[in-house]
């Protein structure tokens, strides 16, 4: 039935925040002030994102497992399956 209350004026924002006594340099000020935190929290976040990158990745240091000691072929055993592939290859 009534009509809804008016929104408030930029004007009547700024004096409610005590920036309309101000004057227009410590109005610069402020703005000024407020952008260099701004920036100090984005660029500390994006510090944290590319930090993220060289850390390793837990999961990784655990999958790896060393085979049992049978799987393992000796040196010798190795050597000797290596000269027969050789000595196959060149005939």
């Amino acid at each position: 039935v009534f009509p809804p209350q008016h929104q408030p004026r930029k004007e009547d924002i700024m004096m409610e925040t005590g920036e309309y006594f101000l004057d227009e340099k410590e109005r610069q000020a402020r703005k000024r002030v407020a952008k260099f935190e701004e920036m100090k929290v984005k660029s500390a976040e994006k510090r944290k994102e590319r930090a993220k990158v060289f850390e390793p990745p837990a999961e990784a240091s655990k999958k790896k497992a060393k085979k049992p000691a049978e799987a393992q072929e000796s040196t010798q055993e190795m050597a000797q399956r290596l000269k027969e592939k050789a000595a196959a290859a060149t005939s």
